[in-house]
């Protein structure tokens, strides 16, 4: 999941912290501060009531205390080595380890799967998709809208990055697999008279579809205006569906709105 409100410390998780004495509330608070030490570019939130550690915008753990134990979590816990066996759960991607304040847990070993899920989504972030089904993604890769009046020129030296969808107002009608470019990484071709643009809430980001089909191609995005967000499956050849695991970008919870609590209508990214 992808939380673009995340910051590098951000109070709720103090007020929190603070919210949790006794021994679960250190038994937590241990645990998030081996997370926040991971690297430079940990970043932080609390999400659905509990501490949530990322690498960037992009959640890999977090602690929550209950009753009578706390749980230490992983956003992609089914996908890193655990060879201690501490992790539970049966969901597809989510995994946790219970820690019980009566009993003693491997501390290396924990430590060691923190580090492990921190790693994994770093690699996930960095890394571009070179191929997806049996299309290679060019370097300088063509996308079109549906009618084809619309073409545009990607530059994709690294594969197609940061593929995810999104959950805000406008994303959650249009359904498309975005990816994100440079400004001087997307040339439009031919027919930019086509282009229409929507603009919504702050007016902010600039969202253009193309106005004999209604594809929406691309946009330049709010949280980050020097980059355009574009519409994976206009890319030649390619089939979104093809690509495994997209992770969901929090779109509703914007971080220039945070300070105003969230807006079921914020979202244009």
């Amino acid at each position: 999941m992808r939380f673009p409100s995340s910051v590098r410390r951000d109070p709720a998780i103090e007020r929190w912290m603070r919210g949790h004495r006794g021994k679960l509330g250190a038994i937590a608070q241990r645990w998030f501060e081996i997370m926040r030490g991971c690297g430079d570019d940990v970043r932080e939130l609390l999400h659905d009531g509990h501490p949530t550690a990322c690498v960037g915008d992009a959640a890999f753990a977090y602690v929550n205390a209950f009753t009578a134990h706390v749980n230490v979590g992983f956003f992609r816990g089914a996908e890193i080595a655990d060879p201690h066996r501490l992790l539970e759960g049966t969901g597809k991607f989510m995994r946790h380890v219970k820690i019980r304040p009566e009993r003693d847990v491997d501390a290396t070993a924990l430590s060691k799967l923190i580090e492990a899920a921190y790693t994994d989504m770093k690699e996930r972030t960095a890394a571009g998709l070179k191929r997806v089904g049996d299309v290679e993604i060019r370097a300088r890769h063509r996308a079109t809208c549906h009618c084809g009046k619309v073409e545009l020129e990607l530059h994709l030296p690294n594969g197609i990055v940061d593929a995810r969808r999104c959950d805000c107002s406008l994303c959650r009608r249009k359904g498309a697999v975005v990816a994100s470019v440079s400004l001087v990484a997307l040339r439009i071709v031919q027919g930019a008279e086509h282009l229409k643009l929507y603009q919504f809430n702050t007016h902010t980001a600039k969202h253009y579809f193309c106005s004999n089909c209604g594809i929406y191609t691309h946009h330049q995005r709010r949280s980050t205006p020097d980059q355009y967000g574009f519409n994976v499956g206009c890319l030649e050849g390619v089939n979104p569906f093809d690509i495994e695991r997209i992770p969901i970008y929090d779109g509703v919870n914007h971080p220039a709105d945070v300070q105003h609590g969230p807006d079921p209508n914020i979202g244009d990214k």
